[in-house]
């Protein structure tokens, strides 16, 4: 395998099976291309220095949408991230680890270093599987990726407690079963949500899982991944399997009708980040915060893969509107251009969580708009056709406005910043999401 950084991991499943060009022994740098067929192609070259901590180049060439196509570095792993503690006694969200661990004996990488799970590290994942996925067929590095990550993650290090991250790994399971064949992925999956389905969901609020084991909050993402969750191991699994006393569709159809009338939807067709639902006010409202951008994505995952088992078309009229309401709100004035509450010209404003959320919204616009353009009925037609122009309307700004000589960074509309440090792991792979959205959706 080639490439021992994090980003090395990450954005090396951009590269496919079809190799276009084999460089000289000495300049160490693999060039394939994406093979999917879509127009234009996304070329990505690792330059492999070989040892643990040290500095790595990604080389990537973008010439989709009839982009410039100049080769450049996208991320130095000696810049950017910082490694802190995420004890099991706290819960909430995590962020990636400085640098990914490689063992030269086994061979064997290790997404999540020392046991510690972390959600970004699940979505880092998912975004390997999606590359082996959509390139229809995967070099064996990359599923080595794939296999390692599971070698060195334990069940008992995976059910921490913290429902959402458990929802992250659980998907990112359910990919890599799907991407990989095997079938121990899915079974971990299994045994993930069947802590959430036992131990997190209950009648408070008339239902719904909890944010963490401390039941202290029911919020939007929680849900969102459960429901997604149980329409994945649905496809993957059977229609036979029970969990806790339900089927994984009865989960999902359970998941989303509670969801549908939660009041986590608002008026304005955007989903909050959670309920009042314990405290002084346990009142289970809406608790009118944030609209971030990533639960207006997850939510489009769940309802894509019921409407596919069940053909109900007002679950493809629900996503529609909550995609439709989030590509035009969450925007930089007068742009189509995703913009998070959060985003700042000097990076300071997200934190390493929210630097991910626009890339996770990205990845489930492709899901979404894959699945209106295999609904069959034209009334989606128009829909499928403004996604794929807002994918695209954003991987152009990317490339033209958020980069360097050297990276990718954090403000999708510009101008390109690097502060902190410079821009790290995170918002690159993120920014990767929007890329491989545009590669697989093609042009508008």
């Amino acid at each position: 395998m080639v490439g021992k950084s994090l980003l090395a991991l990450l954005l090396l499943p951009l590269c496919a099976a079809k190799q276009d060009r084999q460089p000289d022994d000495d300049d160490r740098t693999i060039w394939v291309s994406n093979g999917t067929g879509v127009p234009g192609e996304l070329f990505v070259g690792l330059l492999n220095t070989g040892r643990k901590g040290q500095a790595h180049r990604i080389e990537v060439r973008f010439d989709a949408l009839g982009l410039d196509g100049a080769a450049y570095d996208v991320f130095d792993a000696s810049a950017g991230m910082r490694p802190l503690a995420h004890p099991r006694d706290t819960f909430g969200a995590n962020v990636v680890p400085e640098q990914t661990w490689y063992d030269e004996k086994t061979g064997l990488w290790d997404l999540a270093p020392e046991g510690a799970q972390w959600w970004n590290s699940a979505n880092c994942l998912e975004l390997v599987c999606n590359y082996v996925i959509h390139e229809n067929g995967a070099a064996d590095d990359l599923l080595a990726v794939i296999n390692a990550t599971f070698s060195l993650t334990t069940l008992e290090e995976t059910l921490t407690g913290r429902y959402d991250d458990e929802g992250w790994w659980c998907l990112a399971l359910v990919r890599a079963y799907e991407a990989a064949g095997d079938a121990a992925y899915l079974d971990r999956a299994a045994k993930i949500f069947a802590d959430l389905a036992v131990h997190a969901w209950d009648d408070a609020c008339g239902g719904g899982v909890w944010w963490s084991y401390a039941k202290s909050y029911k919020n939007a993402i929680t849900n969102e991944l459960f429901f997604a969750m149980a329409m994945k191991l649905h496809g993957a699994a059977g229609p036979d399997v029970v969990v806790a006393g339900r089927t994984y569709l009865d989960w999902g159809r359970a998941t989303w009708a509670w969801f549908e009338q939660s009041g986590l939807v608002n008026g304005a067709d955007l989903v909050n980040d959670g309920l009042v639902s314990s405290g002084a006010d346990p009142s289970c409202a809406n608790n009118g915060q944030q609209v971030w951008s990533y639960n207006q994505g997850v939510v489009l995952g769940g309802l894509a893969d019921l409407y596919k088992e069940t053909r109900n078309s007002t679950l493809l009229d629900a996503g529609l509107a909550i995609a439709t309401a989030a590509t035009e709100a969450l925007a930089w004035n007068g742009t189509s251009i995703l913009a998070e509450s959060c985003d700042g010209p000097d990076l300071n404003g997200c934190d390493l969580d929210q630097e991910q959320f626009k890339g996770i919204f990205a990845r489930y616009v492709m899901y979404f708009a894959l699945t209106l353009e295999g609904s069959t009925m034209g009334a989606y037609a128009a829909g499928a056709r403004d996604l794929r122009a807002w994918a695209a309307t954003n991987a152009a700004a990317i490339w033209g406005d958020d980069r360097d000589a050297s990276d990718l960074s954090e403000l999708w509309a510009g101008p390109f910043a690097a502060s902190r440090g410079g821009p790290g792991a995170i918002m690159q792979a993120s920014a990767a999401d929007a890329l491989l959205a545009t590669a697989v959706l093609g042009a508008p």
